[in-house]
């Protein structure tokens, strides 16, 4: 293939890359915010709500902010939990935390989980944990 035609192609591809990223924009505008809480949470909280391990640990200011920010609109994140990652192989996110340790850091941050509260395969129970750290 000849320089000129090599070009050609990337434009091309380029261009339908960037028509069909436009689309999908056009179409997710009323998602954006709840992605931006998603990626908080992975980012800020993952450490403190993981089931890496069974002790509790009261998350960061950042988790908090987190956590207080994205509170009035919590079933967004809940629905996201289904999504599968890459490791472990064939889980979802909801799989790899630790809802002790989820109460837990609400709890810490002063916006505790209702008793009750269904959040994907999780219902918070009648008497959620209180906060076991100083």
């Amino acid at each position: 293939m000849r320089n000129s035609d090599m070009k050609s192609l990337w434009l091309l591809v380029v261009l339908v890359m960037s028509v069909l990223v436009l689309e999908h924009g056009h179409k997710m505008v009323g998602a954006e915010d709840c992605e931006e809480e998603i990626r908080g949470f992975t980012i800020e909280c993952m450490y403190y709500m993981s089931n890496d391990s069974q002790s509790l640990v009261n998350p960061n200011a950042r988790c908090c902010k987190v956590i207080t920010d994205a509170y009035p609109t919590l079933s967004c994140w809940c629905n996201s939990l289904s999504r599968k990652v890459v490791f472990p192989p064939g889980a979802s996110v909801g799989e790899t935390l630790n809802w002790r340790r989820i109460m837990h850091c609400f709890s810490y941050c002063n916006v505790p989980l209702p008793a009750g509260y269904q959040c994907w395969k999780f219902t918070v129970p009648a008497h959620p944990p209180r906060k076991a750290l100083p």
